[in-house]
């Protein structure tokens, strides 16, 4: 995925659930912030999209299952 790419979740996710989140590379254990919305400050929920780029977000736990099916689709 090209930044843009992921530039692209975010606005996504960010406009459909009003929601604060973080692109992170995963390293193993290791998430390293990429690109995320402005306000961003941390998460209580590690969504990865696939295996190399996952998403921190601060959202309400019911929203989980709903990112994750968003994400799958796009």
């Amino acid at each position: 995925m090209c930044r843009e790419e992921l530039e692209n979740i975010v606005k996504e996710i960010h406009n459909e659930f009003h929601v604060e989140l973080a692109v992170c590379e995963v390293f193993k254990r290791r998430w390293s912030y990429i690109t995320g919305t402005k306000n961003y400050v941390s998460g209580r929920y590690r969504i990865n999209i696939d295996e190399k780029y996952g998403i921190i977000v601060n959202c309400e736990e019911q929203d989980v299952e709903k990112i994750k099916m968003h994400i799958k689709k796009g």
